[in-house]
């Protein structure tokens, strides 16, 4: 999907159905800086650091922002309003020490005491994602390795899925998919039936 440049960054018509952007923010040639929607933002901007946006089942959209480490959000946009509502964010150095941090975490193998683990959370690649049929958010990350974690769909919870070459040893979760494999019937063939016997000695010096 496409997104028009601003000072941030704006869903188009396109997506939306409806001018002027849905929410976010744009420069108009004559009045200069528009915001458009409502809701979160961060230090005053809407969507920064966006990498990919997805229309959810539910109507709306799901736009994913990230500079690897402080800024990393998912946000959900309601393209009708332009409301933007927080879905899911990283858990960055300055939250460390929030015990009750709401939203699901996964952690890296690069030790950090700051954190009450004592490992900080994955760095998330500045990408695309992917939107599960669940509802759930599919993340790549880095600078531990590479792989990729899954977002639940209310963001309270953070699986990794695949990982490569991380300090992370633990153990990844089983598949939570399932593969059907349909076999064609082969068609009827003679079948030769050889015997074929052999013997062999062995003698120990």
């Amino acid at each position: 999907m496409d997104a028009g440049f601003g000072e941030d960054l704006v869903v188009e018509e396109e997506v939306a159905g409806a001018g002027g952007g849905v929410s976010g923010a744009y420069l108009d040639p004559k009045t200069g800086r528009v915001d458009v929607g409502s809701g979160f933002v961060v230090d005053g901007e809407a969507l920064p650091f966006l990498n990919d946006i997805e229309l959810g089942k539910d109507g709306k959209i799901y736009a994913f922002g990230s500079d690897t480490l402080n800024h990393v959000h998912i946000t959900r946009v309601d393209p009708k309003t332009g409301a933007r509502e927080l879905v899911w964010r990283r858990q960055a150095d300055a939250d460390a020490g929030d015990a009750n941090f709401p939203y699901g975490q996964c952690f890296s193998g690069r030790i950090d005491n700051a954190y009450a683990g004592g490992f900080a959370s994955v760095q998330y690649a500045e990408r695309a994602y992917a939107l599960g049929n669940d509802g759930s958010f599919y993340i790549g990350w880095k600078n531990d390795g590479v792989g990729v974690v899954n977002v639940s769909a209310d963001g309270k919870t953070c699986t990794i899925v695949s990982r490569w070459a991380s300090n992370n040893k633990t153990k990844l979760p089983r598949a939570r998919w399932t593969t059907t494999t349909t076999t064609a019937s082969a068609p009827s063939v003679p079948i030769r039936k050889t015997r074929i016997s052999s013997t062999s000695s062995c003698s120990r010096a």
